[in-house]
């Protein structure tokens, strides 16, 4: 299987990586960071995938940019054989957690690796 990829620099901390998306919205600066869930030991990380507002000192992960490459629910179901081979994913939706489910619009994901 071929993805596509993106060149990534270690940010901040040994769970911050930075890279810069390139697409028809030009060039965003984007930040990727695992924090470990509390409660969980050392199995679940909450993965936060934002924006660098540049003009605002700090983080999105409510900007929507549409520089064609931050489509979450439809790269997971593209990758669903193989991603599911690997990890057990579980999706957010009307207040609880639930096994990930192709074509289910999710609030957020949990993700550990089996």
């Amino acid at each position: 299987m071929h993805l596509e990829e993106y060149t990534a620099v270690k940010g901040d901390s040994d769970f911050s990586y930075e890279f810069y998306s390139e697409g028809p919205k030009g060039r965003i600066k984007k930040i990727v960071r695992f924090t470990p869930l509390t409660g969980y030991g050392n199995d679940y990380y909450n993965l936060y995938l934002g924006d660098w507002l540049e003009a605002e000192d700090r983080l999105s992960d409510t900007v929507v940019n549409n520089n064609m490459d931050r489509l979450y629910q439809m790269g997971i179901s593209a990758n669903w054989q193989v991603i599911d081979e690997y990890f057990d994913l579980h999706g957010f939706k009307d207040d609880k957690w639930e096994g990930f489910q192709k074509n289910r619009n999710y609030e957020s994901f949990l993700l550990r690796r089996k």
